[in-house]
């Protein structure tokens, strides 16, 4: 691989994901977030990697879904987690775009809910994140769950 390996993130909204929130066009989709247009959870991803000994990694912004673009607004919040929704995001990766999924949400108090939550959001997308032969790839994928608010 010549490039660096590329997050799609998924996240509820402005402070996570900076520059994608309120609305993104469609052509902006799969492409590397700058670094002066990331935010926070990008931030924080990237440290942690670098923590970790991970060579640093590039964001990739997502497709804004159907409704959205009909809407001219990116869904958010805890709507970020409907199956449905997912799936259709997930999808519109091409397999070249990105290498990794990652979703993160906010507990807001209410830990198991949101755990349970967060395990069926990494299922569907873990369903739909599809290798260029369209067979789900299985093990590039995670999420995280931020106790309070991120």
């Amino acid at each position: 691989m010549n490039r660096r390996v590329q997050i799609g993130s998924i996240a509820e909204g402005e402070a996570e994901l900076g520059a994608s929130i309120p609305y993104i066009k469609p052509e902006g989709g799969g492409k590397v977030i700058e670094r002066k247009n990331e935010a926070v959870l990008h931030s924080l991803i990237r440290r942690e990697l670098v923590n970790a000994g991970s060579p640093d990694r590039d964001f990739v912004q997502r497709y804004p879904s159907i409704k959205e673009i009909q809407e001219l607004t990116l869904r958010t919040g805890l709507d970020i987690l409907d199956p449905k929704y997912l799936a259709q995001i997930v999808i519109l990766w091409k397999p070249e775009e990105v290498d990794m999924i990652l979703i993160v949400v906010d507990a807001d108090d209410k830990l198991e809910p949101r755990e349970i939550d967060l395990e069926r959001a990494l299922n569907k997308i873990r369903d739909n994140h599809l290798d260029i032969n369209e067979q789900p790839i299985n093990d590039r994928s995670t999420g995280g769950l931020a106790i309070r608010n991120l």
